[in-house]
């Protein structure tokens, strides 16, 4: 199979290094932009926690930017929201 078909389907950033520099994706300035996210990121955690998180943290991305609400409060009641979710998970 061909390492970057996906790619060049429907632009999707391959995972794998060998790829990411392969000479048919050098006109995508996103695949180098990947690559340094990925050499500072650091790794979201597994843990069953963030089944938590998604649901408040999405809502509340949703009306920062759909300018319904402000986002300081927002943001600071999704936190208790995803505090509570995991309170009650850990119940």
């Amino acid at each position: 199979a061909d390492r970057v078909a996906l790619n060049l389907a429907g632009g999707r950033i391959p995972a794998r290094r060998d790829a990411q520099a392969d000479p048919r994706l050098a006109h995508n300035p996103d695949i180098p932009a990947i690559g340094a996210c990925v050499e500072h990121g650091v790794p979201m955690p597994s843990v069953p926690e963030l089944v938590s998180v998604w649901g408040p943290m999405g809502d509340a991305l949703t009306l920062i930017t759909t300018g319904k609400v402000r986002p300081a409060a927002e943001m600071q009641e999704a936190t208790a929201r995803i505090l509570d979710n995991i309170r009650k998970m850990r119940e």
